[in-house]
């Protein structure tokens, strides 16, 4: 039966952690099933989820442990299941270009959570507008609404809440 470990790794850049966690997964029989990696700084951050036997996730903590304690290296790690299938949830994209401002996310996030939406994944960059030297953002992500939402309503509600905070957005079904 496969269990599974939720990996989190905050390193420098040159410490050749993800070599090292690669390595260690396959000595383990472990595999890395999932992984998202971004540079931060002088840091990059990763999350890993990683899938073996019993008994091979459970030898695998040990080296993973002690690798973060090498290196400068921040990591967690934890036991976690397999997500379950949410057969009752669709994906959207939501793609947001707007000013720069310090409240876009947290009003962002307000809406999608008095309409019962659920934030799958995130991303946020900002940029200076050519031309203008505007300090700009885009927001993307991928949320999961339920079923049963009248999507007509939704779409409305979103459009008047982009209006209003002055946001260009794109709210479309995620295709993949």
């Amino acid at each position: 039966m496969q269990q599974y470990l939720a990996l989190t790794a905050i390193a420098p850049q040159e410490s050749g952690i993800i070599k090292q966690i690669a390595e260690i997964c396959a000595q383990y029989q472990c595999e890395i099933t999932e992984s998202r990696l971004s540079a931060a700084g002088q840091n990059q951050i990763m999350m890993m989820y990683i899938s073996g036997s019993w008994s091979a996730i459970a030898k695998l903590e040990t080296p993973l442990m002690a690798l973060g304690n090498l290196n400068n290296v921040q990591l967690r790690i934890s036991r976690t299941d397999m997500q379950d299938h949410q057969d009752n949830m669709v994906p959207y994209i939501v793609h947001i270009t707007s000013v720069s401002s310090p409240h876009t996310l947290n009003q962002l996030l307000s809406f999608f959570n008095a309409h019962r939406i659920k934030v799958n994944e995130l991303s946020i960059s900002h940029y200076l507008a050519n031309k203008t030297l505007a300090k700009m953002q885009t927001i993307v992500m991928t949320v999961l609404l339920a079923t049963d939402v009248h999507l007509a309503d939704l779409r409305e509600n979103f459009i008047m809440f982009c209006d209003e905070y002055n946001l260009d957005a794109i709210f479309e079904p995620d295709r993949q």
